[in-house]
């Protein structure tokens, strides 16, 4: 299971968002609630607080092969879920932060989930489909006019 997530270059945009969530979680999410109102004492640090933890593992969900990457959502998108809901009640300023990162998150996902399935189907994109040269005005088509 270690070995599922490869720490590389991300080189996709779900990619990138993910290693940003991540990032998001390690070192704005803790300057939140300072910024708020709240003491120092109560940022929210990855791994000691319930809030920051969730919104990296969707960073690394983001990141991780497609199996691992649906094993890994859920949960977290529930806690974020959870935790804006009752951030929600409390009237806190930042309650959505949690359940922005986990609809961003789960559209990454599933974004990134059909774009793998394509290409393992060999379907290419419209888009990139090579277009017939443009025929110069001058040249006809062999019929009299």
């Amino acid at each position: 299971a270690f070995r599922a997530i490869a720490l590389r270059r991300p080189a996709r945009a779900a990619e990138r968002a993910g290693l940003g969530l991540f990032l998001f979680a390690l070192v704005v999410q803790p300057l939140i609630g300072p910024l708020v109102g709240r003491p120092w004492a109560e940022a929210e640090l990855f791994g000691l607080a319930p809030d920051p933890t969730p919104v990296a593992t969707l960073g690394l969900a983001l990141l991780a092969p497609r199996r691992v990457r649906w094993l890994l959502l859920p949960l977290p998108i529930v806690w974020c879920a959870i935790s804006g809901a009752t951030l929600w009640a409390m009237n806190a300023p930042d309650a959505l932060v949690l359940p922005a990162a986990a609809l961003l998150a789960l559209g990454l996902a599933i974004a990134k989930t059909r774009s793998e399935i394509r290409r393992r189907a060999g379907g290419i994109a419209e888009r990139d489909l090579p277009r017939p040269p443009a025929r110069p005005a001058s040249v006809t088509d062999g019929s009299k006019t």
